[in-house]
């Protein structure tokens, strides 16, 4: 999962901002919860996706139950940055916060 649609949702539904987002990737990171990696994107950004070992990913899947309010507060948390249409949105949905 990028980190952009990480930091929208946790903006959403925790009320943590961009650099809270960063240093808590990290953290996990660090402590081996999950795994973060960078690439460059074409125009020569760094990018970091998010994944879940899989043991935390079955447990997370397993106490969520069902994904569709998940998928939902996840759709809500776009639509927040979107006010004026999907078209007016911050650009960040798929490229994230830049980094250099």
């Amino acid at each position: 999962m990028p980190e952009a649609a990480v930091a929208t949702l946790w903006s959403h539904t925790g009320d943590i901002d961009d650099l809270d987002t960063g240093d808590l990737l990290i953290n996990l990171a660090e402590r081996s919860l999950i795994r973060l990696e960078e690439e460059r994107d074409a125009a020569g950004m760094r990018q970091r996706r998010i994944s879940l070992h899989d043991l935390l990913h079955d447990y997370a899947v397993r106490i969520a139950g069902e994904s569709a309010p998940l998928h939902q507060a996840l759709i809500e948390a776009y639509r927040k940055q979107s006010v004026g249409g999907w078209h007016s949105g911050s650009g960040r949905f798929m490229s994230g916060p830049p980094r250099g």
